[in-house]
């Protein structure tokens, strides 16, 4: 143990070509992921491709112009983005005073973690997403969907006050969300938000009021 902790580096250094991306399944067979682990990556769901619509995916994948799309997508590292530092925290910055004004009125109350680093992060997905399309509020609903809403592992049973914490999901933050993004109805549903709440409050009620967004 003396040798591995003397050879082995207190830190490694990642290198700007090294992007981690992994895919996972979920069901009752395995552990959900960690709060750490949501902390510092970015959630997106997936259908399963063999039950998917090809022709759909043909149709959208077609208006980039690849030449053949059978072919490998070979691209530069360039194309990744520059890593650097998530932006500083500016408590006068519209997105941040969302999410605090989110995390004061819901978050806390229903046990979910949510820190300065999780804000930070949406500040730099704000600023990708920006480079590539203009709909801020889309980015919102996709910041939700990756970062929030994945944290919902609970009993919906257990008060806040005079309400459960589902009561307080199903009658208040879909409504507050709902206001938030006044055009959810136009996402597909596997990437809306509010489609997604919906359906873990259904799920819920379905399961003795345990909240799952996994389930």
């Amino acid at each position: 143990m003396l040798s591995a902790v003397m050879t082995m580096p207190s830190s490694i250094k990642m290198p700007a070509n090294i992007h981690i991306i992994g895919a996972i399944n979920i069901d009752e067979t395995t552990h959900y992921l960690s709060p750490k682990i949501l902390d510092r990556a970015h959630i997106m769901r997936f259908e399963s491709p063999l039950l998917s619509d090809w022709d759909e995916i043909l149709a959208e994948v077609s208006e980039y112009e690849f030449d053949d799309i059978s072919k490998p997508l070979i691209f530069n590292i360039d194309a990744l983005g520059y890593r650097a530092n998530y932006p500083k925290f500016d408590r006068e910055n519209p997105f941040c005073k969302l999410f605090i004004e989110l995390n004061k009125e819901f978050f806390h109350k229903l046990g979910i973690e949510f820190g300065m680093r999780t804000i930070r992060q949406g500040l730099n997905y704000l600023d990708l997403f920006q480079d590539v399309n203009s709909d801020n509020e889309m980015a919102i609903n996709n910041f939700l969907l990756h970062k929030v809403l994945p944290k919902l592992t609970f009993d919906g049973n257990k008060h806040v006050g005079e309400q459960t914490k589902l009561e307080l999901i199903e009658r208040v933050f879909v409504e507050r969300l709902k206001q938030q993004l006044p055009n959810h109805e136009n996402y597909s549903e596997i990437f809306s938000s509010i489609h997604a709440l919906e359906n873990v409050v259904r799920n819920a009620k379905a399961n003795d009021g345990i909240v799952n967004f996994w389930s």
